[in-house]
């Protein structure tokens, strides 16, 4: 991989560049309509298996079946990354998606509507988000170059904060003015949106030695290369940490909004964007700064995300969660902007695919966070679940951070030899 001092590489990538570039253009936009689906559909699923059931821990079964397809897809899909055209199977699972959310929508219109249906419509969509990192978001780093890809996915990474914002948002609205069904009916024009600007995409992936290698053979060759990045490894225990101890804390804001303040579904949506408000302000001002060392910002920001989520877990009282939430937000865009950057820069070409196929792994753990929040909430209240579990969070990352010392240099990109 070409390192940062070369080919122009240390001038500022605008977005304004990326853009000209249509291939980009036509990603990125993909990646923005099924970014919105993604947390509309997951709010709007969760008020609506709270209001049938009443249970905390129903209704964080929905983002654990949400998150489960990363652990049981990541890696494999990784590997399959190199050897299916990613366009294509990208298309397929959108348009697959498209019918799923439309018959959901006619389900839900016709009052037929089950926990168990939109718990698999959850599952389902879960299934192209383990995919976005290996197939997508890797398409993206190829078409910027090398010394642009951190720009492009730290830009991605700032669209998906905005989406964070806006899905929360129009599923309260939804819920409130139109139904469930009004949720799954934009989900399936966005997954139709979703389709139509990818399809133009052209994209040739970048030549690597392992094309005809077998399948197992590719993904444990990628699990090698990976022991032997420290970097890499340090930035993945973070990743498995505040996706197990700290993200799953979002599950609980509809139990939390219901019981404990008392929200409209309208409310509850404004209040589960208000993290995504945070983040999109803070990815914003990453991607201006392009700051040199992004596995700082990643650990401090983590830091920063851990703690925020542990002040808005003692409120009561809507404005200061609000404003809270905002500020962990800020914290968590220095988490998730620098993730994927930090990843593909440490990585050599024949390698990305499989490494973002095991960071999608990692972002799984969420599942096992999120039944031990469910759990813990029908014990000890959806607040009191989230101190302790953002408490033993806060203390592994200690951990990780005194033990794996690189997350606080520049990453180096590897040579070629690295991956042999």
């Amino acid at each position: 991989m070409t390192d940062g001092s070369k080919d122009g590489s240390s001038r500022r990538v605008r977005p304004i560049d990326l853009f000209r570039d249509r291939n980009y253009r036509g990603l990125w936009l993909s990646g923005a309509c099924t970014g919105v689906v993604r947390w509309l559909e997951v709010l709007a699923a969760s008020i609506f298996v709270f209001e049938v059931t009443g249970s905390a821990f129903q209704t964080a079964l929905v983002t654990f079946f949400r998150f489960l397809p990363m652990v049981l897809l990541g890696a494999a899909v990784g590997t399959l990354a190199e050897r299916l055209d990613r366009k294509k199977f990208m298309l397929a699972t959108l348009a697959a998606l498209c019918i799923v959310s439309g018959a959901l929508c006619l389900s839900a219109f016709t009052g037929h509507l089950t926990v168990w249906q939109a718990m698999l419509g959850i599952f389902l969509g879960g299934a192209l988000f383990a995919t976005d990192f290996p197939f997508r978001r890797t398409m993206m780093g190829e078409i910027a170059g090398p010394h642009r890809a951190g720009a492009a996915l730290a830009f991605d990474s700032v669209t998906n904060s905005t989406t964070r914002l806006l899905g929360p948002l129009g599923a309260g609205v939804l819920y409130d003015q139109v139904g469930i069904y009004g949720a799954y009916l934009l989900c399936c024009v966005l997954y139709a949106a979703a389709f139509l600007t990818m399809l133009p995409v052209r994209h040739a992936a970048e030549a690597t030695a392992t094309v005809a290698s077998k399948y197992l053979t590719n993904m444990m060759e990628g699990i090698q290369f990976i022991r032997g990045q420290r970097m890499i490894v340090g930035a993945l225990l973070v990743t498995i940490i505040t996706n197990m101890f700290v993200v799953p804390f979002a599950s609980l804001i509809p139990v939390i909004g219901k019981e404990r303040m008392e929200l409209s579904a309208s409310l509850i949506g404004i209040l589960a964007s208000a993290e995504g408000i945070g983040a999109m302000i803070g990815a914003i001002a990453i991607v201006a700064v392009q700051p040199r060392n992004f596995p700082r910002t990643y650990i401090l920001g983590t830091l920063f995300f851990m703690l925020g989520v542990l002040w808005f877990a003692t409120l009561d009282t809507f404005l200061a969660a609000i404003a809270v939430l905002i500020v962990a937000g800020l914290g968590h865009a220095g988490f998730s902007t620098t993730q994927s950057a930090i990843m593909f820069s440490a990585a050599t070409p024949e390698m990305r695919a499989r490494v973002l196929g095991v960071l999608a792994t990692c972002i799984g753990a969420g599942p096992l966070g999120v039944l031990n929040l469910g759990l813990l909430a029908t014990w000890l209240g959806a607040n009191w679940a989230i101190v302790v579990m953002t408490a033993e969070g806060l203390v592994l990352l200690a951990v990780v951070a005194a033990i794996w010392p690189e997350l606080y240099r520049s990453p180096r990109p590897v040579s070629e030899k690295a991956a042999g």
